[in-house]
């Protein structure tokens, strides 16, 4: 079965928004959950908290998403949502997570997706053009955004290094100086090559 999404408009920061034909007459929308759905975990929270409402660790999407409005202890049918996504995505992609959040195990009144680079200018009232570089657990993206808001999606770049590559060489790096310090009686390692070595290994 085809979801109904049908109206859609363009949001300066939040990207495309997509309607259900119920909630296209509405003048104002539904409270709104935003999901950043990151590589390592998603977070999750009510649009305007200051607090994050949830982290949702990795598990298949819809069990994700079932675990998101659970810990926010939110009914799907009476929010609307803001997903993040990462730049790349394709639009096979989105349909399938679209089908999924109108459907009838969620129900969502409306979807909106946002390229996650973008959104913490959004949250910083950035109103210049400048380069976002978002660097995740697994990968690096860089992304130009407009003066206006608009993120120029086919100008990004991803690189297959992030944090969790730094992390490692990190711990290398302090293995190696653990290495240098057994030849010393008199030195200890510091707290941070103890704490380290796990990652490395």
């Amino acid at each position: 079965k085809v979801p109904k999404w049908r109206h859609r408009h363009r949001h300066p920061y939040y990207g495309l928004h997509t309607m259900s034909d119920d909630e296209s007459n509405s003048e104002e929308l539904p409270p709104v959950i935003v999901i950043d759905r990151g590589s390592l975990e998603w977070k999750c929270g009510l649009a305007g908290d200051e607090e994050i409402g949830a982290i949702i660790s990795r598990d298949a999407e819809a069990a994700r998403l079932r675990r998101a409005f659970a810990e926010l202890e939110a009914e799907p049918g009476d929010h609307a949502v803001l997903l993040s996504e990462s730049a790349g995505t394709t639009p096979e992609e989105r349909a399938s997570v679209a089908a999924l959040l109108f459907g009838s195990q969620f129900g969502v009144r409306a979807l909106c997706f946002a390229a996650a680079p973008v959104l913490p200018l959004y949250h910083y009232a950035v109103e210049s053009s400048c380069l976002v570089v978002d660097i995740g657990e697994q990968r690096t993206t860089l992304l130009p955004v407009h003066a206006d808001g608009y993120a120029i999606l086919g100008a990004a770049v991803c690189i297959d290094l992030g944090g969790a590559h730094l992390v490692r060489w990190l711990a290398g790096r302090l293995l190696e100086l653990r290495a240098q310090l057994a030849g010393s009686a008199s030195a200890k390692a510091p707290p941070a090559v103890e704490e380290m070595e796990a990652i490395a290994r």
